[in-house]
């Protein structure tokens, strides 16, 4: 199963806060940055597991000033 098609993400917009970031920031998020940062938003705690140098701390940023913002 897709972690798009969990239940947890059933409540949120497809894609809202790709939408933001590509609005805000002008920047357009991989696949796999979506679904870190639908993550983010859906669960309190979020275990990441990727290999270097694949912006995971860009996700954290971008899911912080989300919050923040909206």
């Amino acid at each position: 199963m897709n972690i798009l098609q969990q239940p947890a993400y059933e409540h949120m917009k497809d894609g809202e806060i790709a939408d933001f970031v590509e609005f805000w920031f002008n920047f357009k998020p991989y696949q796999y940055q979506v679904e870190v940062l639908l993550a983010c938003v859906a669960y309190k705690r979020v275990a990441i597991l990727m290999p270097r140098q694949s912006g995971k701390s860009m996700c954290v940023a971008l899911y912080a000033l989300y919050r923040c913002l909206i």
